[in-house]
């Protein structure tokens, strides 16, 4: 499906990610499953379909969906999370392992080259030297966008603090409900740090 709008033009570039965006942001829409524990399956899709269309389109602004998380950061919903997963993902090629062995734990201690030797699958390694620039030239856009407006500093900041109300203003009784929300904070919490300790240079 991604491929299908190479034709488009930078205006309905434009146009699909406010769509996005829209979509995302519609309140009719129901966030969890029908079981009220889990992530509704059109939000992950949704999320997959961005990040993999920022990823192929250098024409699409990522700012309209950063902005968007922010909002619902602010609002107090962590649910949107999901699309920041995966626009991360697919832009940089930047993952968590889940499972994750204790020598690989100790050399996380360590610096950047015991890291990428002992955790090498933490980014996604292209096939060809195309794949290489495209996936570099993304994480540009995205650490611009990011710069650009503002959200740096400020998502991490708002990440943390919802991900730390959870257990006190999650307006249900569900346990694994609180634990997936948390969870989920937590996950896009490390993968945005993995990101920048990764991208940005420290200040001197």
């Amino acid at each position: 499906a991604v491929e299908g709008c190479k034709y488009f033009t930078l205006a309905v570039l434009d146009i699909t990610v406010f769509l996005f965006a829209d979509n995302i942001a519609n309140p009719a829409r129901a966030r969890l499953k029908d079981d009220g524990l889990n992530s509704a399956h059109w939000l992950s899709s949704m999320g997959l379909f961005a990040g993999q269309f920022l990823a192929r389109y250098s024409g699409a602004d990522c700012g309209p969906l950063l902005r968007l998380i922010c909002c619902t950061l602010r609002a107090g919903s962590s649910l949107d999370l999901i699309v920041l997963d995966h626009m991360i993902s697919s832009l940089t090629g930047v993952e968590l392992i889940e499972d994750i062995s204790r020598s690989q734990l100790e050399a996380s201690a360590g610096g950047p080259s015991l890291r990428h030797l002992a955790q090498p699958q933490l980014v996604a390694q292209p096939e060809d030297v195309r794949a290489a620039k495209m996936l570099k030239d993304n994480t540009h856009r995205l650490l611009t966008a990011l710069d650009t407006q503002g959200f740096m500093v400020p998502l991490l900041l708002l990440i943390a603090q919802q991900r730390d109300r959870i257990p006190y203003s999650t307006n249900s009784d569900h346990i694994k409900l609180i634990a997936n929300l948390y969870d989920q904070c937590q996950h896009s919490f490390f993968l945005l740090t993995r990101l920048l300790h990764r991208c940005v240079e420290p200040l001197s």
